[in-house]
This record gives C-alpha cells, structure tokens and sequence, in this order.
C-alpha cells in the first residue's frame, strides 16, 4: 500500500509540473513579415521567445497575470456528454473544461539581446486547445511600431 501511495504522489507531482508547448506568429503591424514564435504556458503564465531570422535578434520574456482580470467566458462546453473525464492540464488541456473554459489576460515583456523591447498583452482562452492573441508595442525606441502575436 505504501509504494502505491508513493507512486500516486510522485504522478501529482509530475502532473503539477506540466506545460503546454504552442507555436505562433509575431507579425508587425500592418502587414510585416511573421516571425516565428515559441510560447510556454504553465500555470497562468506564458514564456515567450522569438527569433527575428533577418537581424539574428533573440527576444524572449515572461507573460503574467494582469491584476484580477480572469473572465469566465459563457460557452457551451464543447465536449459536453463526451468521455473527457477531469484531471490535470496536459497538452490537451482537456481538464481545462472542468473549471469552464476562461480567458486570462497575460502581460509583460520581451527583451532582445540586440535592445529591443516590446510590451505585450494577450488573452489566453483556456479551453480544450489553449491559445491567445493579443497586441505588442515597442518601448523606448520612439518609434512605436506594433505587432500582433497569435498562437
């Protein structure tokens, strides 16, 4: 019975530890060139990291809550009488449903090893798929170019 309490633990505790991997687009505003776009999310935040192929630029960054801004979105579960039984977010996110889908407004910045800086904001819609969308500005540059990031 004791190694099956310890086996039970040990898979919580990997469970806790999950992330999920999702690739996306950074495009600048209106119509730039997309650039590829790594973004983690574990937890309520989301590590993103770009690679700008033209410049050789690496921007990454963590996303974090922004205050209490977490929306329950009214939507009718999309796997409602199916057989996805709660459990633990993994890749699927299918546990996600058992909270009911929401969005979560991430923000933060992205920091380039070449000196750009851009700030994000993105909202996060966790249901069986996880994915965001939201808008960047570059900071201090006195330029203000916008980008959209979308995964």
């Amino acid at each position: 019975m004791r190694a099956r309490h310890g086996a039970l633990a040990l898979v919580l505790i990997v469970m806790a530890g999950c992330s999920v991997t999702r690739t996306g687009v950074l495009r600048r505003l209106p119509e730039g060139p997309a650039l590829a776009a790594q973004v983690v999310l574990e937890g309520e935040t989301a590590r993103v990291t770009i690679v700008d192929p033209a410049s050789g630029e690496r921007l990454s960054g963590l996303l974090e809550p922004v205050g209490d801004r977490r929306q329950h979105v009214p939507v009718l579960d999309p796997l409602a009488g199916s057989g996805v039984a709660p459990g633990p977010a993994g890749p699927s996110g299918a546990s996600l449903l058992a909270a009911g889908p929401r969005t979560l407004h991430l923000a933060g910045e992205l920091r380039g090893d070449g000196g750009t800086v851009l700030h994000c904001d993105v909202a996060v819609e966790q249901r069986v798929r996880l994915s965001g969308h939201g808008f960047c500005h570059t900071v201090g540059s006195g330029e203000g170019a916008r980008y959209v990031l979308a995964f």
